[in-house]
């Protein structure tokens, strides 16, 4: 049975001016670059798009990751695991639930 947990998918765009072309660099070298570099940028948002969970599941293996990450088969059905209900906000599904 596929998740009935929600997944989303959020574009981040940055925008960066510099006197140099700049390499292939990871997110933490790039928030440095323009927050306390030579860099000047800011950031856009687009809508969160919600996502079905075996799109989630795909995605995820796509940046470098596996569904398990959010404790997902690859088909986008949750994972068995023993003590996920003690994990899960009963409510609203979600383990980052702050009422959990």
């Amino acid at each position: 049975m596929a998740s009935k947990r929600k997944f989303y998918r959020t574009i981040v765009t940055v925008e960066v001016l510099s006197e140099e072309p700049l390499d292939n660099m990871g997110l933490d070298a790039l928030h440095y670059a323009i927050t306390d570099g030579d860099c000047v940028g800011r950031t856009h948002f687009g809508d969160p798009q919600e996502v079905e969970a075996s799109d989630a599941a795909d995605r995820l293996y796509e940046m470098g990751s596996e569904p398990n990450f959010f404790r997902l088969d690859d088909k986008g059905n949750d994972a068995e695991d023993e003590d996920e209900e003690a994990r899960v906000c009963p409510e609203c599904g979600s383990p980052y639930c702050p009422s959990n």
